[in-house]
C-alpha cells in the first residue's frame, strides 16, 4: 500500500510514555473524538480483538464503527481495521488505523495514522475533516496526559511502572514486593499503575 494513500497527525505531549498509554487505555472515551461529540469504546486490545466504537452528536447524531484489532503492543502502537468486524467476517474496508507512541526527551511522541484502500476514500476521508477532527483527538489525549502527569507528580513524585501481558501475577507482586523493599531507605512508596493482560 502506498503513502500516497496516508492520512496522518502527530503531536509531541509533555508526558513520559507509561502516563500517555494509561492514559490512552482507562480514559478512552474523554480523548477518542472531538467534543462536543462523545464515544462509548470498547476495545478487547490483543490482535484478533474486537473495536467497537459509537460516537454521539450533539444534535442526537449516532455514528457506530465496527472493527477488528490487528496488532496491540503496549506502550508502542494499536493498529485496527474495519475491513473486518467480529469472528473475521469480512465488511466494506475503508481503513487501517494506526496510534503510535516513541519516547522523545522523556515526552511522547504521539502519531495518528489512517491508510486507505484507494485515493476515493482517502479524498473522503479528507474531506470528513480527518485533519481537525484527529488533530483534535490528540490535543485531547495530551491535555489529559499532561494532567495526570502533574497529579502523578504532586501525589508520589514519581512516575508509574507499566506491566506487559506476558507478565505473570506472581512475577509482578514480586517486582512490587522489590520495590517496596528499594524505597524503604527513601522513605516513600511508589506508585504503580498496571496496564494488566485484562485491559490490553
Amino acid at each position: 500500500m502506498s503513502d500516497d494513500l496516508e492520512l496522518s497527525v502527530t503531536r509531541l505531549i509533555d508526558a513520559p510514555i507509561d502516563v500517555v498509554w494509561r492514559v490512552f487505555t482507562e480514559q478512552t472515551n474523554e480523548w477518542f473524538c472531538p467534543k462536543p461529540w462523545r464515544a462509548e469504546v470498547d476495545w478487547d486490545l490483543r490482535a484478533g480483538g474486537r473495536s467497537a466504537t459509537v460516537m454521539y452528536g450533539p444534535n442526537g447524531e449516532e455514528n457506530r464503527m465496527e472493527g477488528i484489532i490487528l496488532e496491540a503492543v503496549p506502550g508502542k502502537r494499536v493498529v485496527f481495521t474495519d475491513a473486518f468486524k467480529g469472528d473475521w467476517t469480512p465488511q466494506g474496508p475503508f481503513m487501517v488505523g494506526f496510534f503510535e507512541f516513541e519516547e522523545e526527551d522523556g515526552k511522547t511522541r504521539y502519531t495518528g495514522r489512517a491508510r486507505h484502500w484507494t485515493e476515493v476514500a482517502k479524498q473522503q476521508h479528507q474531506a470528513m475533516g480527518f485533519a481537525d477532527g484527529w488533530g483534535k483527538v490528540a490535543e485531547q489525549l495530551a491535555e489529559l496526559a499532561e494532567k495526570a502527569k502533574v497529579e502523578a507528580r504532586a501525589v508520589t513524585g514519581d512516575f508509574p511502572r507499566m506491566a506487559f501481558p506476558n507478565e505473570s501475577p506472581a512475577y509482578r507482586e514480586a517486582r512490587s514486593a522489590q520495590s517496596r523493599g528499594a524505597d524503604t531507605n527513601s522513605g516513600r512508596r511508589p506508585s504503580t499503575w498496571l496496564v494488566t493482560s485484562e485491559q490490553v
